[in-house]
Order: C-alpha cells, then sequence, then structure tokens
C-alpha cells in the first residue's frame, strides 16, 4: 500500500463566515498518473483531508468525493472551510493506491463503487467520515435530505393532491426546527394552489402556461434520479424532469441537481442548478414576471399576516420599494414562533441571464427572481439555459445572519490550486 499526499492551497475571501463549501472538480487518475504503476488501484474510501493549522500542526476535516460516474475517478471534491484569519489554508490531500493483487493481511473487493479493502477477518474498513448528510428516498414519491438522521429538507416528486404538475421542495427546515415555506396562499387555497413551497415554473413557454396547474396547463414530469450523493460533508442529488404539454408531449428537458450543506446555528445553505435543453426543436420563453424559482414562506413569516420582512441587497424594504426592482439577492424574515425570527434567501448567481436579476415579491408571501421581465429567450436543440441560486436557510434577519457577505462568497468563490503530490 502507498499513500498518495496531494498539497492544496486555497485562497479565501476575507472574513469568511464559517463554514464555507469548498468545491474542486478532480481527476484523480490524471493527478497520481506519474505516481502509479500499472497494476496498482486507487482506494478512493481511503480519501482524508488534513488541514494546516496557524502552528503547522494537521488537523483532520470532514470531505467528501461524488464521482461523475459510480466508480470513476473523476468528481469534485467537497468540504467546509471556517474562519482563521488566514486568508490562505493550506490542505494536504491524503489517499491509498494498492496493488491489485491481495496481500497476506488485507484484500480487496470490487463493487459498483469502486474498490474496497477488507482486513484478513473479512471486515471492511471504516469509513474516515461519518455521513451525517443523508439523500434518504421514502414513500410517496419522496427524497428526503436528513442532517444527522432528522430531515431538513425535502424533494416531492410524485403527485401532490389533485392539482401537482411539478415537482417542488418541501419541507425547508430552518434554524427553529419549524418549517418555513408552505404550500398555498393562506388567504387563497383555491386560486394560488400552485405555489408548491420552493418549486420552479414559468408563464408561458411555446405558449403553453407552465405556471398555473390545471387541467389546460403544462407539467413537470419527474423521470428518473440520475445520481444521490451524500456523506460527511453535503447531501443531494441530480435528477431529469421532462416539460410537457398538456397532451403529454415533451418540449423541453430540465436536469435538476441540489445539495444541502449544514451551516453552524442550525443553518443551511441549497445550491441549486437548473440546466435546460430543447426538445426536438427550439422554444420560446416569452418575457414574464412569473418564473422561473419561487418560494412561498410560512404564512407567520409573510409581511401581512406576521410581520415579517422583505428585503434586498440594494437596501430596499418590502414589496412597494423591492417589486420588479434589480438585486443580487432577495430576503424574506420573519416569525417562525412568539420569540424566534428565520428566513431565507435566495443569491442570484452572476453567471445567470440578465444578472441581476429583476425580483418578483409580495406582502402576502412570496418572492421569485424573474429574469426574463423584460426579453425573450429562445432554447434552440443544441443550446442549454442554466439558472444557479443558492438559499440561504439563516437565523434572524439579514444584518444577523451576514447575508451581503455570504453573497458576496457566493459570488466570488476561492482561488484553488492543486500541486503535484509530493
Amino acid at each position: 500500500m502507498k499513500t498518495i499526499r496531494i498539497p492544496i492551497q486555497v485562497e479565501l475571501p476575507r472574513d469568511i463566515i464559517s463554514d464555507l463549501p469548498i468545491c474542486l472538480p478532480v481527476d484523480f487518475s490524471q493527478i497520481i498518473a506519474l505516481d502509479r504503476r500499472e497494476n496498482q488501484i486507487l482506494d478512493l474510501f481511503s480519501l482524508r483531508l488534513l488541514q494546516q493549522e496557524k502552528d503547522g500542526s494537521l488537523i483532520k476535516i470532514p470531505v467528501q468525493f461524488t464521482p461523475h460516474q459510480p466508480g470513476s475517478e473523476s468528481g469534485r471534491l467537497d468540504w467546509l472551510v471556517n474562519f482563521s484569519g488566514d486568508s490562505q489554508r493550506m490542505f494536504l490531500l491524503l489517499l491509498n493506491l494498492y496493488d491489485s493483487e491481495a496481500s497476506a493481511k488485507e484484500s480487496m473487493q470490487g463493487s459498483i463503487l469502486g474498490n474496497k479493502i477488507f482486513d484478513d477477518s473479512g471486515h471492511a474498513e471504516p469509513l474516515p467520515y461519518f455521513p451525517r448528510m443523508q439523500a434518504v428516498p421514502v414513500p410517496d414519491s419522496k427524497l428526503s435530505i436528513q442532517r444527522d438522521g432528522v430531515e431538513v429538507f425535502g424533494y416531492q416528486y410524485g403527485t401532490y393532491s389533485d392539482h401537482s404538475a411539478r415537482p417542488f421542495f418541501f419541507p425547508v427546515v430552518g434554524p427553529s426546527g419549524r418549517c418555513l415555506t408552505r404550500i398555498g396562499h393562506p388567504h387563497d387555497p383555491v386560486g394560488h394552489h400552485h405555489h408548491y413551497s420552493v418549486w420552479l415554473a414559468y408563464h408561458f413557454i411555446n405558449d403553453v402556461n407552465f405556471w398555473s396547474d390545471d387541467k389546460t396547463s403544462g407539467k413537470q414530469v419527474h423521470q428518473r434520479f440520475s445520481r444521490l450523493f451524500d456523506g460527511p460533508v453535503l447531501a443531494g442529488f441530480e435528477a431529469v424532469v421532462d416539460w410537457q404539454t398538456p397532451d403529454s408531449q415533451p418540449i423541453m428537458r430540465e436536469i435538476k441537481q441540489a445539495r444541502v450543506y449544514p451551516q453552524p446555528n442550525d443553518e443551511l445553505l441549497i445550491d441549486l442548478q437548473f440546466s435546460f435543453s430543447a426538445i426536438n426543436e427550439m422554444i420560446q420563453l416569452k418575457k414574464t414576471s412569473f418564473g422561473f424559482l419561487g418560494v412561498r414562506v410560512a404564512k407567520s413569516m409573510g409581511v401581512f399576516d406576521g410581520s415579517g420582512l422583505i428585503q434586498n441587497s440594494e437596501g430596499a424594504v418590502n414589496e412597494q420599494e423591492i417589486f420588479h426592482q434589480p438585486a443580487l439577492w432577495c430576503d424574506y424574515s420573519g416569525p417562525i414562533t412568539d420569540t424566534v425570527r428565520n428566513g431565507i434567501a435566495i443569491f442570484d448567481h452572476p453567471d445567470n441571464p440578465h444578472h441581476p436579476s429583476h425580483w418578483h415579491v409580495r406582502s402576502d408571501g412570496w418572492m421569485l427572481p424573474c429574469h426574463f421581465l423584460h426579453h425573450h429567450h429562445q432554447i434552440c436543440p443544441d443550446e442549454m439555459l442554466q439558472l444557479n441560486y443558492r438559499l440561504l436557510v439563516h437565523n434572524g434577519n439579514v444584518d444577523d445572519a451576514d447575508v451581503q457577505k455570504r453573497y458576496d462568497q457566493y459570488a466570488q468563490p476561492p482561488k484553488i490550486k492543486v500541486d503535484p503530490p509530493d
């Protein structure tokens, strides 16, 4: 057995907020090519990450590798970095190489996930880290994202009630332990039953209404999960969803990705990526203030129903000042108990079209970035529209949660350098 040591340098922004997600695309077959003999097998289960402290000591911190395909040696590394006062952090990534022939004390067994080492008693080598973040399929067509065995986020992809025409995210559990979103308008359950907690929709695509969810509306049909991933750093999934006309003809395919990171004080970061491509022929997204990503907050958090507060990156407050105005982010916070306030912020990624987005917000409890308020958008069969967001599920209001600083860290991720193995 040979241990490969890979130095990594991370250039951090100043005054980071714990815990900052670090994402690094990797191809281990290329990184270790010079150190690997032809008959050696990489044990990806042995992956460890050491963080160098100010005194030069090394401490082990959780790291997670998500392969592009099961068993692949290429994919992405994720870990979380906390504040230390240093703008540059040094890490050492360790992983083991084994000869393909079994030794006297250990053996290797292959699976769809790769190769894993077993001792001479037939026991699997323990994992370096416990997977505290897990993606758990549960009954009723739902995927439960759990932190330490407790659900904090859900993806509902089956039929809900008599109306549901799309997958959606529910619940979204705040630091208080209470759900921060709801399904439907608190005072108009019929006219606004299509507000599904956190959901995707669009008013008109090729003259098909994908915003409403009655019999004449388009529908979004979950096809399959491409990947589920969980571990010590994050949990999430990738799914394929077809957007279909009322007569079940697919016109647009969506690749949906979600990654949920735990944060201190029971907060969450939720990274969402939606990639849209046309099926067979060009599609047109008509300009609208209804689409794509909507968030309806709990009744008690609304401005009207619970003295909630809508704020954005420009310092504007509530519907009158924020409605249809551009901003980098928008936040909805309010009371979730008689003594506790929680909130949800939506971060608009700088690479999204027409950034910064305009915002559709309402005092009755919902908000939505509307990228195509003033523009039509076409997607040809050989093109893709990709939208990226981060949701911050937080304590207090925007000042309590340092929302602007956390947006800056999302918009300008750390610079990472991987040195050759030593």
